[in-house]
């Protein structure tokens, strides 16, 4: 009897030596275990806090070791892109090799993709659900359509 889970199992083994999900919050770590789970590879979560008053960010550190990992970053939405540059800092600092950042959103908020573009983050995936002409050319940024996906799902 064939074992239909052994393939995805192997890859997953070798995908967990390589890649880890981080989840930047606590508002993410459901998604990013979904993810993760999906993949069949870790997820280590951001312990942060957020001073409210200035909205500042200090995180106190992460639940795995992310040394020569490639992180991957999934996170709903990029406004001032303050947070996820200080978590991509800290995962440089922890050993990461590269970081991979996928977005849902990105409200170009003026100025916050040129500092995206200088950040430690090796690339960022963004939808196409809020477009913005001012998009700078970039190898570092890559516009996923989600036309297709909402259109299918229209047409079913």
């Amino acid at each position: 009897m064939i074992n239909k889970d052994r393939p995805r199992r192997i890859a997953g083994t070798v995908l967990a030596r390589k890649y880890i999900v981080i989840a930047p919050d606590a508002g993410s770590i459901k998604s990013s275990t979904s993810f993760a789970q999906k993949l069949n590879i870790p997820v280590a979560y951001i312990d942060k806090e957020r001073n409210l008053q200035t909205g500042g960010v200090k995180i106190h550190g992460i639940s795995k070791n992310v040394k020569n990992k490639k992180a991957i970053i999934i996170d709903d939405m990029i406004s001032t892109g303050a947070t996820l540059i200080k978590t991509a800092k800290f995962l440089k600092r922890k050993g990461a090799k590269k970081i991979f950042v996928a977005a849902t959103h990105h409200l170009f908020v003026s100025g916050v993709t040129q500092k995206l573009i200088k950040s430690p983050i090796d690339q960022l995936l963004i939808s196409d659900t809020v477009m913005s002409k001012k998009l700078p050319k970039s190898k570092k940024i890559k516009i996923l359509s989600v036309t297709k996906v909402i259109t299918k799902e229209i047409n079913t």
